[in-house]
């Protein structure tokens, strides 16, 4: 955690008028106060209610998974992502980073999180700064570099002042009239938080003062008690009459003494009345039901009507401040991929009502008797995979027997050896009938996508479609070879691997395999970058195929990048085309599967 005022807050140097603490400083962003106790970070959680308000939002929320999920072909499921560990593997755990991010929120309204990449531009950690060291501006007109609408000036712990964009900072803000900045709910409830403190100090000061005791023992009227008599029989009275041990016993004094009873006054019951309300006070500004608070004068504190607290609480106080975490983490994410939180555990019936509803589910076909075992953490049985109704198993009538399919790939020609020949030249050879319109595509790649610009400007009549002009980075071979689980594991390792847009140089047009078969030209690329991406994807592509037991084809060395323009033995082309040398950049990577393809945005720059 960085950023942390010192005990005594500013330290002396020069301050910009929107940093944060000037703004608290001199009272702006919220209620006036007029309890005359100053409210902060500290004396806020110093009272009870606002601490078990701030610990129970904040630890609620944290115990809640924050799984990744994708879509494919219509499919969601689970995925791997650096949100299952936002706090990277040497900060804090997912638990504490959730209760941090959380807490920032629920005190100050807003949460900063510094976004750490790996040496290819891919997010690897979130870093949450304190948010009163993190002052927010727009961006100016003439800021042309900075990437987003705001620039953000954090403090860090060692006194340096950096600046972010929101390339580099996540902003996530609670209510906001302005758009730049969240309410900070303990600034907005100063006043309310005032005035509980000053209830505070104030009881303090009752029972420090001594005014709360038992009673007051005076000499009836013809005794004369001096002062070392009175000490006396205090002592005496004390010793016979105080304790537990004394209870019931009869205590025996030798003077005639009257003993008055001290109660409590209308007043002070009034005061212990306020204290309590300030309970109720604060439970309001937090939204927490105040059994919660261990407020439970006024109200059930058992059966339904505690559940359905319990229940609303998660509807209308928890999941906006949940949903607001998962939108902006989710624009870390490649696209068709999101994070979310799980309140399945949360608003989890009793064990009773679940079991009947897991019955009615299975009786009805919504679950098997797998997926509903799997819910009480209880392992598969034979058999329960398949779907049932009243407790019979779902017939379905045999699908018609396809018709007899052409062979999808001819032969590949003798003098073209796949292992060693241009990658593109192979693909062409083994994954494409024909060069019909449009081909039937049955090898898988991993290749990278020029920007819809460079795609228009390099795209040939007659040529390849705009949409699958590529730069291949790595052949897989023949699609049907490489099951399904494996081909859904390659896709996210590759969306682990890249990072941000390739630029790289189209420096040359030429041809290949002028007399071979399918002679094609080409458009050569260059680039630092390219290289960058490259190696990862290749380790990557190697670790999947030994761990998915896949057999991959041996690429060709060494490595020679290039954009198939146009499958043609034209010569003169080659002239033709010389305009279609210069920059290009790369923002997507594809996964290719035969028909399949998993386009994944190519977001923060990579330098060339």
């Amino acid at each position: 955690m960085r950023g942390w005022l010192t005990k005594r807050g500013l330290r002396s140097g020069t301050y910009s008028i929107s940093d944060p603490r000037v703004a608290a400083l001199f009272g702006g962003w919220g209620a006036p106060n007029y309890s005359g106790v100053e409210i902060n970070e500290s004396t806020a959680l110093a009272l009870s209610a606002v601490f078990r308000a701030a610990a129970l939002i904040s630890g609620t929320v944290a115990s809640l998974p924050m799984p990744t999920f994708k879509e494919r072909a219509g499919v969601r499921s689970q995925a791997p992502s650096f949100l299952d560990d936002p706090g990277g593997p040497l900060a804090a755990t997912p638990f504490e980073w959730k209760e941090t991010v959380l807490l920032h929120l629920v005190l100050h309204g807003n949460a900063f999180l510094r976004i750490h990449r790996d040496g290819f531009g891919a997010v690897i950690a979130l870093e949450p700064i304190h948010p009163l060291s993190v002052s927010v501006r727009w961006r100016r007109p003439e800021e042309t570099d900075v990437i987003g609408p705001k620039v953000f000036t954090a403090t860090m712990i060692d006194g340096r002042s950096m600046n972010f964009d929101t390339t580099g900072m996540i902003h996530i803000p609670y209510m906001s009239v302005d758009g730049l900045r969240g309410l900070s709910p303990i600034a907005m409830a100063r006043n309310s938080l005032g005035t509980a403190a000053a209830g505070d100090r104030a009881a303090a000061k009752m029972f420090n003062s001594g005014a709360l005791m038992s009673g007051v023992l005076t000499p009836a009227e013809g005794e004369d008690v001096n002062d070392t008599e009175a000490k006396t029989i205090k002592a005496e009275v004390t010793r016979n009459a105080g304790g537990w041990e004394n209870a019931s016993d009869i205590a025996v004094i030798n003077r005639r003494m009257t003993f008055t009873s001290w109660s409590i006054s209308a007043e002070d019951l009034q005061f212990i009345a306020s204290r309590q309300f300030q309970i109720e006070e604060i439970a309001r500004w937090f939204g927490v039901p105040p059994h919660l608070l261990m407020q439970t004068e006024k109200q059930t504190s058992w059966g339904q009507g505690v559940e359905s607290q319990n229940r609303a609480m998660g509807r209308t106080v928890l999941l906006p401040w949940t949903q607001r975490i998962e939108q902006r983490l989710s624009r870390l994410l490649p696209d068709r991929r999101w994070v979310e939180f799980d309140f399945a555990e949360l608003e989890r019936p009793t064990p009773e009502a679940e079991i009947g509803l897991l019955i009615q589910q299975t009786n009805a076909g919504l679950l098997t008797l797998d997926e509903a075992r799997h819910r009480l953490n209880l392992g598969p049985i034979p058999g329960g995979d398949i779907v049932r109704i009243g407790g019979q198993p779902l017939v379905t009538e045999a699908a018609p027997a396809a018709p007899a399919q052409p062979a999808l790939s001819p032969a590949p020609p003798a003098d073209v050896d796949p292992a060693t020949a241009d990658i593109d030249q192979a693909l062409s050879a083994l994954s494409v009938v024909g060069r019909a319109d449009p081909p039937v595509h049955t090898g898988a790649m991993v290749a990278l996508l020029p920007s819809a610009a460079d795609a228009a400007r390099l795209a040939v009549d007659g040529g390849e479609p705009l949409d699958e002009l590529h730069l291949t980075l790595m052949y897989l071979g023949d699609a049907a070879a490489i099951p399904a689980e494996a081909q859904a594991l390659l896709v996210d390792q590759v969306e682990r691997l890249v990072g941000g847009p390739v630029d790289a140089d189209g420096f040359a047009v030429s041809m290949f395999n002028p007399t071979g078969p399918e002679p094609c030209i080409v458009l050569g690329v260059s680039g630092q970058s390219l290289d960058a991406i490259h190696g990862p994807v290749a380790a990557g592509v190697a670790e999947w195929a030994e761990a998915c037991a896949v057999d991959v084809p041996a690429q060709h060395a060494p490595w020679i990048p290039h954009v198939t323009l146009q499958y043609s033995a034209d010569v003169g082309q080659v002239a033709a085309l010389v305009d279609r040398v210069g920059p290009i950049t790369f923002d997507r990577i594809r996964v290719v599967f035969a028909g399949d393809a998993t386009d994944i945005p190519l977001r923060t720059k990579v330098p060339a």
